[in-house]
């Protein structure tokens, strides 16, 4: 609706640089596209150890990439069911039994904990046209440390996921394993492959002292002109209210029309 044109099934090899300015990108297969400006939502780390030559960066070098410490990674369980729970909210947490505890094993020792906190997520909740007449559409999500940890996610997403099952259907989903109507699970593993995160990492860098805000990597890159980066991995950080706070600011940062013109006069 606004002239843009979505390119798919197109990776990007490389961001093109002259006179430390963006001027396009280059994708697999070698087509080169030219552009005044390059706005990047991949992976901030990954986007920025990938496409944009060594030479090219000042702090986000090799060497600086590698020290940054990641955060979790997810457990999401995409679900269907061929009846509704009308009881059940939009949004809905499960504690589980421990809570410091629980995060030392996903942070510090990396281990995929027996128990869990969980968040579900029930769209039909607020539109029932998110599944079919009668039926609900859901998401559940655990947190679970990074692919630093040994965890063989081929071996144990199936017996994780009937885990978590088994919690809802003994909490807020009763008879859920009876009525399961369409199933997709994503681990770590989709997050490393799929979306290009590093270690599989959710949320990019863990938010410490040191990595959050204005320490994160900035919205008009620090490295060459004419680049700007949005999402969770950029400043102000992870979450959707973030994340949309990030890209509002691109619209402050990105030259429109006259002022596009005098800059580059």
């Amino acid at each position: 609706s606004q002239g843009g044109r979505l390119r798919l099934n197109a990776p990007v090899e490389e961001i093109l640089i002259k006179d430390n300015k963006a001027i396009g990108v280059r994708l697999e297969g070698g087509e080169e596209i030219a552009s005044d400006i390059v706005v990047s939502n991949a992976d901030s780390m990954w986007g920025y150890e990938r496409l944009l030559p060594e030479g090219k960066r000042k702090r986000w070098t090799s060497g600086k990439i590698s020290k940054v410490a990641f955060s979790m990674s997810l457990f999401l369980w995409y679900f269907g069911t061929d009846k509704q729970y009308d009881d059940v909210d939009h949004h809905s947490i499960i504690l589980g039994p421990r809570y410091k505890e629980l995060l030392i094993d996903i942070f510090d020792r990396k281990v995929l904990a027996d128990d869990f906190s969980l968040y579900l997520y029930r769209p039909t909740a607020s539109d029932p046209s998110m599944a079919p007449e009668g039926c609900d559409s859901f998401y559940v999500l655990s947190p679970v440390p990074h692919l630093e940890a040994d965890v063989d996610w081929s071996v144990q997403a199936e017996p994780y996921r009937k885990k978590i099952e088994a919690k809802l259907e003994e909490t807020l989903l009763p008879g859920l394993s009876q009525h399961i109507a369409t199933s997709k699970i994503m681990t770590p593993v989709d997050f490393k492959d799929r979306l290009n995160a590093p270690f599989g990492a959710a949320f990019g860098p863990e938010p410490r002292m040191f990595q959050s805000a204005w320490f994160r990597a900035h919205n008009r890159s620090e490295e060459v002109e004419n680049l700007f980066l949005v999402g969770a991995g950029t400043h102000p950080g992870a979450g959707v209210p973030s994340v949309v706070t990030s890209a509002k600011l691109l619209d402050d940062l990105v030259p429109h029309g006259d002022a596009w013109a005098k800059t580059n006069a």
